[in-house]
């Protein structure tokens, strides 16, 4: 929602535990956001709202953590690891937030810390390729339109 227009922002004692990325949109009149009485986690899921305050320093707002702690004292160190950017999936896996660290969410059979693994990798085939069965998730070799456990050479 853009409300280009809106100065002030108060959100005292809603019981908001976590913040969306992006969920304070495109507010570039945006000069005061009260959230008190706010238990907000400061795990990984702060990241991008910490990120969006320091950018727009010219914010004044009283963010706490559940703990007590201004989201905008936190520091850059303290964050690093769940910058997004530091964090390196293959595969099609994504980065999410897990506690106070970014971990992969993979994709189909793709499983290992930054999936990179599949029962493909360490099960031969010969001159077939190797497939993952949709229903069990086994690693299968694929011959000449037909599933067998190895190829030969042709």
């Amino acid at each position: 929602m853009d409300l280009p227009s809106l100065q002030d922002l108060h959100l005292t004692r809603n019981n908001i535990r976590h913040i969306r990325e992006q969920a304070f949109g495109y507010l570039p009149s945006l000069s005061q956001m009260v959230l008190a009485g706010n238990p907000l986690n400061c795990d990984c899921s702060i990241f991008p709202f910490w990120s969006w305050l320091i950018e727009r320093s010219s914010i004044a707002t009283n963010a706490q953590c559940s703990n007590g702690t201004l989201i905008t004292s936190l520091q850059s160190p303290a964050l690093d690891i769940c910058n997004p950017d530091n964090c390196h999936c293959f595969n099609g896996g994504k980065c999410v937030a897990n506690g106070n660290e970014l971990a992969c969410d993979c994709i189909g059979q793709w499983t290992g810390a930054f999936c990179q693994e599949s029962p493909c990798i360490s099960h031969d085939c010969g001159f077939g390729n190797c497939y993952i069965e949709p229903v069990n998730g086994t690693a299968q070799c694929l011959c000449d339109d037909r599933h067998v456990n190895f190829c030969p050479g042709m």
